[in-house]
């Protein structure tokens, strides 16, 4: 599958902005694949109009396997596969951890909107602004978890802190802990 350039030069930028927070975090350069600064997934990019008049370039979807993140190389009009640093492996591991534990059961069960907080945030690890509502009585399980796992894996990288809205109260809706409308990610 190819998409042409023109229709991806949003999600270029959006994608070029996510990689120069990201790359601030890791201190690299790399473009990342748009799902939170290199998770390995599978993601669409484009140079948008890059180096060398890529304007009318197309460009295959491309999925990087385990270790590696999507990256555009210099000079070169198409992103490709490249070996993912230690900060981008520490918080892709880490974003794989977390939705283990909110998946657990009773992570994210609720009665009211009382038995519902805010996950704490993990910034070493590119978790910030998450507003992530989760069962109280769990709350300091998956913390502690959540916190070896940062210590262990993302202490050497460097922090994020973009402006973020305050998140409002979650509530309980259908038995689950939900952010609030406008309160989330």
């Amino acid at each position: 599958m190819t998409i042409k350039n023109s229709s991806v030069r949003h999600v270029h930028f959006i994608v070029s902005l996510l990689a120069a927070l990201s790359a601030a975090a890791c201190g690299g350069s790399a473009i990342s694949d748009g799902n939170g600064g290199g998770s390995g997934g599978s993601g669409a990019a484009g140079s948008g109009g890059g180096p060398g008049g890529c304007a009318g370039v197309a460009c295959s979807v491309i999925a990087c396997g385990p270790g590696m993140k999507i990256a555009q190389q210099p000079g070169q009009c198409c992103p490709t596969c490249v070996a993912a640093n230690a900060c981008d492996t520490g918080e892709m591991g880490y974003r794989t951890l977390r939705t283990q534990l909110l998946a657990s059961p009773g992570a994210i069960a609720c009665q009211t909107a009382k038995d519902c907080v805010e996950l704490a945030e993990h910034p070493f690890c590119g978790d910030v602004c998450s507003s992530i509502p989760v069962n109280a009585s769990q709350e300091a399980s998956i913390d502690a978890q959540l916190t070896s796992w940062d210590k262990a894996n993302c202490s050497t990288c460097t922090p994020i802190y973009p402006p973020c809205a305050a998140p409002s109260p979650p509530l309980c809706d259908h038995s689950q802990c939900v952010p609030a409308p406008g309160g989330g990610p």
